[in-house]
């Protein structure tokens, strides 16, 4: 397996690479999201993504042309993923743990 692992700014990062059993992958990580107290695993994925599952896990509603369209729109989609959950509004959906 290889992967590389992007800063996109101070909270967001992507990391890529492939796998021989998922084939490509892409995941973002928001560390606003791990440390809300909400994150269950802790460590702020709001997207995946792999060739055999496609996207999966996606709390920031991230789309392929997103993902295609790059860093500025994968930050603006994980900032409003976290305005939302620290107004309250995804507290049914992500309670704190």
């Amino acid at each position: 397996m290889s992967r590389i692992t992007e800063p996109l700014d101070n909270n967001v990062k992507i990391n890529r690479g492939s796998d021989p059993a998922i084939g490509y992958f892409f995941d973002v990580q928001d560390k606003r999201f791990a440390n809300s107290g909400r994150d269950e695993q802790g460590e702020g994925f709001v997207c995946e993504f792999s060739t055999m599952f496609g996207i999966y896990n996606n709390k920031a509603g991230l789309t392929m042309a997103d993902l295609e369209m790059g860093e500025e729109v994968i930050i603006e989609k994980c900032n409003k993923f976290i305005e939302r959950l620290e107004s309250g509004e995804l507290d049914e959906e992500y309670p704190i743990l």
